[in-house]
């Protein structure tokens, strides 16, 4: 591919293309566990920004990336959100994101992550962990545990649970063939999480991706991890969550799925219903 003679996230020029961390960090010139390398990002969303390549491999299809690899991503990302929140205990505030190829706002080919770390959490995390607080004191019970529960009871969004994690399909969705993960740990700062945990949380992630490629075909996705703040364990009201959604295949009469509506009154428009998309990739967990 030849997009893939001039990336500076391969492996033959991420140690000498990519930027170091500052020495105040003690990460390094970059974070790498394995075949996961970390770096700063030069177009900052946040106080501390950072891009980490998952794999050596230029150009991988959506349900390629396996759970080791992204295993190693979540541990890389630990550590680096141990020594910005170790430098400054104010800065407490991370995610993990992943935009996969153009449709996405990628704007390089090779897979990447994006995570970001600031004083204060976005509009989203700050919301979710407002309102989960909210609900605990109004019911007594834990949101996302409740929500596990009902649709678990109405089967027709429920699609995977095991010990560590549970997949739904959205009710209320933010964009197309949009699933929401919830992590059962009672742990909501990720930093807090063992090699184990990290490796299980990967297999999920994996498997997720996987079943949107082959259930929905999907090639394009966005994908937050809305965490916990850093030091802090909230998990009697909240719970680390995730959500996956899908975005057009690039084809010559490209069209955004992003228009008016979404842009500009916040409507999200969808064309499937969540319980079609949970029977379609239902089997695939």
């Amino acid at each position: 591919m030849k997009s893939g003679q001039e990336c500076f996230f391969c492996p033959e020029k991420v140690s000498i293309s990519t930027p170091k961390f500052p020495e105040k960090l003690g990460l390094g010139d970059r974070v790498i566990v394995d075949n996961f390398t970390l770096f700063p990002n030069l177009f900052v969303f946040s106080e501390f920004h950072a891009v980490g390549t998952l794999g050596e491999q230029h150009f991988t299809q959506l349900n390629e990336i396996n759970g080791t690899t992204w295993k190693n991503a979540i541990l890389g990302s630990i550590k680096y959100f141990k020594a910005v929140y170790n430098s400054n205990k104010q800065v407490k505030y991370p995610s993990f994101n992943f935009n996969f190829l153009p449709p996405s706002a990628s704007s390089i080919l090779h897979p990447h992550i994006q995570i970001i770390q600031d004083i204060k959490p976005t509009k989203i995390i700050e919301e979710l962990l407002l309102k989960s607080e909210q609900y605990y004191k109004e019911n007594g019970s834990n949101y996302w545990l409740d929500l596990i529960n009902s649709e678990k009871s109405l089967k027709d969004r429920f699609i995977s649970e095991n010990d560590f994690m549970c997949w739904i399909a959205t009710y209320s969705p933010f964009g197309k063939n949009e699933l929401t993960g919830i992590v059962k740990l009672n742990k909501t700062d990720l930093t807090e999480f063992t090699e184990k945990e990290a490796e299980l949380f990967g297999l999920e992630i994996t498997k997720a991706l996987s079943a949107l490629f082959n259930g929905r075909n999907a090639r394009s996705i966005n994908m937050a991890v809305f965490l916990g703040p850093v030091g802090e364990n909230h998990s009697n009201h909240y719970k680390i969550n995730v959500k996956i959604v899908t975005r057009p295949i690039l084809v010559p009469n490209y069209t955004a799925d992003v228009g008016f509506m979404e842009l500009l009154h916040n409507e999200p428009i969808t064309e499937t219903s969540p319980e079609d998309i949970a029977k379609s990739v239902k089997e695939f967990f």
